[in-house]
């Protein structure tokens, strides 16, 4: 591995989005270690029926210009012509697909579709009253199912109707908090923190999709870094970060980080970018890092919550449902938000289905329905077999639609991200009792202690990749707040929210009398996720160092805060970066 950019090497862990990102800005010297046998990580396109499923990432949520990953995908030309009509990219879809909709009761009828959409409507007023409170202190512990659930049994006692109707408008709810589960990528909306839950919003745009698969994405990347970039199957046992290791032969030149692999092989480096999965950090951390990570960034990875999201495809000869249906919704109607839920996941488990998409076009990927389940229950649902699942999914439908005779799918495809080794899960949410500020303390790069003399020279040996980069069934961006000026930003990157970004007075930071945001001088932090570069301003250059995006100036001269991070080069992107996405290089593939 040759020096790069100002003779520093660069080590990413992972070849998902945010490493892929990473060395597309980076070129030089950069090296990618894949555990795997392809890149994209959570984005996952694969073959079945007569198209393609997509087993992580499946829309562009908010495909607007605001969007990081769309317009990448759009200059790339993966995408079809009508996910760029001005029209589309106007439309408030706060994160849901807008898709036709027909809603099924375990009774084996259709729903009134007036009492399913006015009990959607309630509950998103709900949800966006949860929201609000949650930038308000909360007494530690609340969370948004909680909440929720006290909300409704409020109105619930002022409901005015006959019985039938409050129990199917009870039912209803307790659905819409499944597919909140869904959205957040947990179990329960229990776990899910409410003081964070408000700094979640949506861009605007009709959700698209890729017609050549969303891994499209992630292999038009690799595509333009040189090749030999990537080292597929290739996992990390142990990164070791605080030493001084010599290659054979040449004792002039110390590394301060040596990354061994399982089949032995080592490499030296004087930079790692760390992109792995919360899921597998959670399992891992103690015996991944030599030394241990500090205690801070271990809390952190234990307080934060990572859940599961599954998909279950099936492929029918001959579809059963109407051509203008887009989305087969499931109601459960002996089920209600202020019960508690079966624990018996081996007689309930497929009750946490939330309903299934119909694949569009099906001239093109065949009559498929793609159902959502999240959770232990989707957890469960790996451990059975194809089969098991399939008969299941089978009696299910038919009890939904009342026809016993209602052909079987001809097959059957599912993701299994929990069990996946190097994943363990989908994605992750701020959990009871995380905040941004664990965000922010596992974000900061290693060593992180001041004390410490290497720090100077040190600091960002160790770079992490925080947040979701990877792409699964849903998400909703967050937002992060300016503290001199108070505007929203919107991102699209991560399901967690960081705390603000901070806008400086050019050339230092804020003063008790500085009141007005200067947007030229933002200072934000580089979490090398992916962020596509707009055109080059004129006059204008960028420094990357780690965990930091600096401005400077043509005549090289740093504006904005100062940092003592070593740099590792130059920003390699063609064409430059103007600082990222509105205050941040938060891109990534967070889609689904």
């Amino acid at each position: 591995m040759e020096r790069g950019v100002g003779g520093r090497r660069v080590l990413v862990v992972g070849a998902g989005m945010a490493a892929l990102g990473a060395a597309q800005r980076l070129r030089g010297s950069v090296r990618l270690l894949e555990a795997g046998d392809r890149v994209g990580g959570r984005v996952c396109s694969v073959p079945f029926a007569s198209g393609l499923a997509e087993l992580g990432a499946h829309w562009i949520h908010g495909p607007s210009e605001g969007n990081p990953v769309f317009r990448l995908a759009s200059s790339y030309g993966l995408l079809g012509p009508g996910a760029s009509e001005e029209e589309n990219q106007r439309v408030e879809a706060k994160g849901h697909p807008l898709l036709p909709v027909v809603t099924y009761g375990s009774s084996g009828k259709v729903l009134s579709p007036e009492l399913v959409n006015s009990t959607r409507s309630l509950f998103s007023e709900l949800l966006g009253s949860a929201q609000a409170v949650g930038g308000a202190e909360e007494p530690a512990g609340s969370s948004v199912g909680q909440y929720l659930r006290a909300e409704i049994a409020r109105l619930a006692s002022g409901w005015d109707e006959d019985k039938d109707d409050k129990r199917l408008r009870l039912a209803v709810l307790s659905a819409c908090l499944k597919l909140e589960c869904c959205i957040s990528g947990t179990h329960s909306m229990d776990t899910v923190a409410l003081g964070s839950f408000g700094e979640y919003i949506s861009l605007p745009g009709l959700d698209c999709t890729f017609p050549g698969g969303y891994s499209s994405l992630p292999e038009r990347i690799l595509q333009t870094l040189p090749e030999g970039t990537v080292l597929l199957n290739k996992p990390v046992r142990t990164i070791r970060w605080q030493g001084s290791f010599c290659e054979e032969g040449d004792t002039d030149r110390e590394f301060p980080v040596q990354v061994e692999c399982e089949d032995g092989d080592s490499f030296l480096t004087d930079h790692v970018i760390v992109t792995v999965p919360l899921g597998f950090l959670k399992e891992r951390h103690q015996d991944f890092f030599q030394p241990p990570l500090p205690k801070r960034k271990v809390e952190a990875i234990r307080r934060l919550g990572f859940g599961t999201n599954n998909k279950i495809f099936l492929e029918f000869e001959q579809p059963f449902w109407e051509p203008e249906q887009q989305q087969l919704e499931v109601v459960w109607e002996d089920e209600s938000p202020l019960a508690e839920p079966s624990a018996d996941l081996e007689a309930n488990w497929f009750k946490k289905l939330i309903g299934f998409v119909v694949l569009q076009p099906p001239e093109q990927l065949g009559h498929v329905l793609c159902g959502f389940i999240a959770g232990k229950e989707s957890e469960y649902m790996e451990t059975l077999s194809d089969a098991e699942v399939l008969s299941t999914m089978t009696r299910v439908l038919r009890m939904l639609t009342g026809n016993p005779q209602l052909p079987a799918p001809c097959s059957i495809l599912r993701s299994r991200w929990h069990s996946a080794p190097y994943t363990r899960g989908s994605y992750s949410y701020v959990a009871v009792g995380s905040s941004g500020e664990d965000i922010d303390a596992l974000a900061q790069p290693l060593p992180e202690d001041a004390s410490d003399p290497r720090v100077r020279t040190r600091r960002g040996i160790i770079t992490w990749a925080v947040g979701r980069a990877d792409g699964t069934a849903w998400h909703r961006p967050p937002r992060s707040r300016c503290r001199c000026c108070s505007q929203g930003r919107p991102r699209t990157a991560r399901s967690t929210p960081r705390r603000t970004a901070r806008c400086w007075p050019a050339g230092g930071r804020p003063s008790a009398s500085t009141s007005s945001c200067n947007k030229a001088a933002t200072h934000t932090r580089f979490r090398l996720l992916y962020c596509p570069p707009p055109a080059h301003p004129p006059g204008r250059q960028y420094q990357l160092v780690p965990a930091i995006m600096k401005r400077v100036s043509s005549s090289g001269a740093v504006t904005g805060p100062g940092c003592g991070a070593t740099s590792v080069g130059g920003c390699g992107a063609a064409g430059g970066c103007d600082g990222g996405c509105e205050g941040g290089c938060d891109g990534g593939c967070d889609g689904g």
